[in-house]
């Protein structure tokens, strides 16, 4: 949430795979450029900040935040504290194509995750 950048100590700087001089994006950076290069079919990444939506942009595919709680988050740690109220994080596709991000979200829908999750 700090940088719209993706880099760690172990691995370094998530490169922009069409031009290696810019940023991925981040904080799903990763997810982003492996999308941009075909390497997966569909990625989640978590949105707060525009963690989601500035890798799509920078890497030239698909990605938005839906609502909260529309995506199954089970099994993440959330930044916000426990039990304090603030920007609730949520989940989202980041993928090629439209009707990917589409076809994710209405069989995501079609399954009433939220009765379980939250």
């Amino acid at each position: 949430m700090m940088t719209a950048d993706s880099h760690n100590n172990i691995f370094g700087r998530t490169l922009n795979p069409a031009r290696l001089s810019l940023s991925a994006g981040g904080s799903s950076g990763g997810e982003g450029a492996l999308s941009a290069l075909c390497g997966s079919v569909l990625g989640i990444g978590t949105d707060i900040a525009g963690s989601i939506r500035i890798p799509a942009f920078c890497n030239g595919v698909i990605g938005f935040k839906p609502s909260t709680h529309r995506v199954p988050f089970g099994g993440q740690t959330s930044p916000a504290r426990a039990g304090g109220v603030g920007i609730a994080p949520c989940a989202g596709p980041i993928c090629r194509n439209v009707d990917d991000a589409e076809y994710f979200m209405r069989h995501i829908l079609d399954y009433d995750c939220w009765t379980r999750e939250y």
